[in-house]
């Protein structure tokens, strides 16, 4: 009862402002009905606003980030967070330094090409493996210099988010191997459909973990394939974190059958 009580003050806060328009009012109850438990208190109204502001100004800022279908673009653009990340306030920054560079992209393809292609060097971030979940937010990853796969993936995920891209986290707790290992990476929606990419490489649906070791997932939450989002899930099902293996608070959807099928 306290929690929805919250809700709705924060709720009565915006809607007291000047944005209170059918777009922002959808955005607030996704992201707030959707929310982690622990995001209730913490989460200001002006970090929710910003957030909100700037997903819309980036949907509206192309042809091709408007035609984003709009329970793709609340479920994966619309998002301040991939997994447990620290809430970095990301939007206002990230809008503002690369929706330049992305001003004669056509389509989401040119878009992912770009950024990804960007934000390495612009802030040089390098690969250090063991880095979670010290260095797992986009301003950790940025001030550090460096992020392992979990880090890579969350910040590119937020840089194509800021411009107008469908992107999420996908990974693995646990290889189905001898050699097992964990892994996260990045997928992107454009013609009406997910692919898989790595960040750092422009290579779409070709990475070295496919067609193997991801052959040989089962799903499930040792040796499957999720992905994480902010939607609620049927039967609470979550996004395994290795570097936090009890918290289920970060919703999840297996996708282990999209990569086993796939070959």
């Amino acid at each position: 009862m306290r929690l929805w009580c919250g809700l709705i003050l924060v709720y009565c806060l915006f809607c007291a402002g000047s944005h209170a328009d059918d777009d922002f009012s959808k955005c607030f109850d996704f992201l707030m009905q959707n929310a982690p438990a622990r995001d209730y208190y913490t989460l200001i109204p002006s970090y929710i606003n910003s957030t909100i502001n700037y997903a819309l100004s980036a949907r509206y800022s192309s042809d091709w980030a408007s035609e984003v279908p709009w329970d793709i673009f609340t479920e994966w653009v619309l998002p301040y967070a991939v997994v447990d990340e620290p809430r970095d306030n990301w939007r206002p920054l990230f809008y503002k330094l690369l929706m330049p560079l992305v001003e004669k992209a056509t389509s989401i393809t040119d878009a992912f090409y770009t950024i990804n292609s960007e934000i390495w060097t612009m802030w040089g971030i390098i690969f250090q493996s063991n880095s979670t979940p010290d260095v797992m937010s986009p301003f950790e990853t940025m001030s550090y210099g460096y992020a392992s796969c979990t880090g890579w993936a969350i910040m590119l995920v937020d840089a194509l988010r800021a411009v107008g891209v469908p992107s999420r986290m996908t990974g693995t707790p646990c290889w189905n191997t001898a050699d097992g290992g964990n892994h996260d990476w990045v997928e992107i929606w454009f013609n009406n459909s997910w692919s898989f990419v790595e960040p750092g490489s422009n290579s779409i649906n070709s990475t070295w973990w496919y067609p193997y070791p991801v052959q040989y997932a089962i799903p499930g939450y040792e040796h499957g394939v999720f992905t994480a989002t902010h939607r609620y899930q049927p039967n609470n099902i979550h996004f395994p974190m290795t570097w936090a293996p009890n918290d289920i608070s970060v919703h999840g959807i297996d996708v282990t059958t999209y990569y086993t099928e796939k070959q």
